[in-house]
């Protein structure tokens, strides 16, 4: 008997680094080098740490700021600027940096897990991808500095500020203050609030749209399609999105819109998320669900996706014509889209009632929600993530790392090529 080899596809290569990056990450902040005086934490609650900041989640059991120390904290930055550039992303720049050629199975791991058009200018596209990363980082951190030296000493104050830079941009929302001295400290400090919302929404709009706007010098007519709804997206979410959480809760207007676009995927919390009112609950679960956009460091099922969608949906409806900014959009992208919101709704919904069998005594708003949190990657819940049990914590893991890799590489992940011809005769179904 032949024995069948697997076939290391780049959904395949990219789901192995997240796991091996995700127990080396675990072994690390495990180990008590990473550990603050007197603090110890189980392997499995190091485990969840290590994929929430992997997967840029923003979900934390226990508290960051106390638990580790400053080694832990560094371990936890790396991890967040991996998965938010990129595994791919990250292993191309350090054959960069060594000198050494990208190959094709590079390029086209970079072009699959990326999204990119084509294989041209990889090389170029991943050197002004850590170029801007580290500029706007950079500048993110000189900029937050102002506001955390009015509170800490000079030192934590530049810790603080380069770990919020790093957190921000990726869309992580994770934060190494003490719980007593977190974002929500912030809630009346529009300076912070709105260098955060704008480093969230560059780490959001995804380094493709950035690196298009770049090179074409913000000529709307000159962008591709993707970029163009990208934007068109970014801007309509976070407006739209601003002005219902006004009218829903009276909270005030830089609140809304912070709120607006950190529920997209970054998470962060300036007003409680179990303090909103239902209808402000539902509005911030519909945008964490729809997300940011391909290519970008935050989650949720994509923008373009929604999009794409949304154009099929009135061309089958109308029997008209699926097309906007002066392009049509191809029949794949509908079905792609189609199959993507049909999974990522699947995942939600069977990890929700597989959390509730292991976890009873949640309710169910409770539940589904941390697991639509969990899968989009945005790191809000109802207080209820540091009291999972260990079942509890091994679903979430498993849901972040499905969220964060996406329902079609999962997919990708255990296909095998079918050798066959044979095919059964085509039959009939009704719909609808």
């Amino acid at each position: 008997m032949k024995r069948k080899r697997i076939r290391w596809t780049p959904a395949r290569l990219l789901a192995s680094a997240f796991a091996v990056l995700s127990l080396l990450g675990s072994i690390l902040l495990y180990l008590p080098i990473s550990h603050a005086p007197g603090k110890e934490i189980t392997y499995l609650d190091a485990l969840y740490t290590a994929v929430s900041a992997l997967c840029v989640t923003g979900l934390s059991i226990v508290d960051l700021s106390t638990v580790f120390n400053s080694f832990g904290h560094c371990v936890i930055a790396v991890l967040i600027q991996i998965g938010g550039i990129g595994v791919s992303a990250i292993g191309a720049g350090f054959l960069l940096m060594l000198g050494k050629k990208v190959g094709m199975r590079e390029r086209s791991l970079i072009h699959d897990t990326m999204n990119l058009n084509s294989y041209a200018g990889v090389v170029q596209f991943i050197r002004r991808l850590f170029f801007v990363t580290i500029f706007i980082e950079c500048i993110g951190a000189v900029m937050a500095f102002f506001d955390f030296s009015k509170d800490y000493e000079t030192l934590p104050a530049v810790g603080f500020s380069i770990f919020h830079a790093i957190s921000a941009f990726n869309n992580a929302g994770l934060s190494i203050m003490s719980q007593d001295r977190n974002m929500t400290m912030y809630a009346d400090d529009p300076y912070m609030l709105i260098l955060t919302m704008g480093m969230v929404f560059l780490g959001g709009l995804g380094f493709i749209v950035i690196n298009e706007c770049w090179t074409e010098k913000f000529h709307w007519h000159k962008l591709s399609m993707h970029s163009r709804v990208s934007l068109f997206m970014a801007v309509l979410l976070f407006v739209v999105g601003g002005v219902l959480l006004k009218f829903t809760d009276n909270v005030p207007w830089v609140v809304a819109f912070f709120s607006s676009q950190v529920a997209r995927s970054a998470g962060y919390e300036v007003y409680p998320f179990e303090s909103w009112s239902p209808a402000g609950m539902l509005l911030i679960m519909v945008l964490m669900f729809i997300g940011t956009s391909s290519g970008s460091t935050g989650g949720g099922v994509k923008t373009g996706t929604i999009f794409a969608l949304a154009l099929g949906v009135r061309r089958v409806a109308t029997n008209g014509h699926a097309e906007a900014f002066h392009y049509s959009l191809p029949p794949l992208a509908f079905r792609k889209a189609s199959v993507i919101v049909i999974m990522a709704v699947a995942d939600v919904v069977v990890s929700t009632f597989i959390l509730l069998l292991a976890c009873p005594e949640l309710s169910l708003a409770e539940a589904f929600t941390e697991m639509v949190s969990a899968f989009t990657t945005v790191g809000l819940s109802l207080g209820t993530t540091s009291s999972l049990n260990e079942w509890g914590k091994l679903i979430s893991i498993i849901v972040m790392l499905t969220g964060r890799i996406g329902p079609m590489t999962i997919a990708n992940v255990w296909y095998f090529r079918n050798e066959t011809r044979a095919r059964y005769p085509e039959g009939n179904i009704t719909v609808g």
